[in-house]
């Protein structure tokens, strides 16, 4: 029985957005404990998800589907796509709540610290 046909495309989705806002918590947690030696809860959420990794990887999938066999295409797209995605993100949430949820203050190739070309590198291999 192929569980994937009684599932509709919304609850996919779904799926998707809550493995990789957990995935992305958990990357978040990784690089903060390496960083600081310490565990810091890390967004604005309860519980262990991070909605910007959900939502960039629903918009990933969604809007990158027709490059799956161009890979440096799709390497360079979702890099771009989602480094835009972080810095509206950052933008509209340090205006909404006055605080940042990151800084890559320090980091080589930042921009205004809402975004870096490291993190661009690493959307882009997802």
């Amino acid at each position: 029985m192929n569980i994937s046909k009684n599932i509709s495309k919304f609850q996919k989705i779904a799926i998707y957005f809550f493995i990789y806002a957990f995935i992305g918590w958990i990357g978040e947690e990784i690089f903060c404990i390496v960083s600081t030696h310490e565990f810091v809860k890390r967004g604005f959420l309860f519980g262990p998800i991070c909605p910007i990794y959900g939502y960039g990887a629903i918009m990933l999938i969604l809007f990158l589907k027709d490059y799956k066999n161009k890979p440096i295409r799709l390497f360079f797209l979702a890099a771009i796509l989602f480094s835009v995605f972080e810095y509206i993100t950052d933008f509209f949430l340090q205006a909404l709540f006055a605080t940042r949820w990151w800084d890559y203050t320090g980091f080589f190739l930042n921009i205004n610290s809402r975004i870096t070309l490291s993190f661009s590198i690493l959307w882009g291999v997802r």
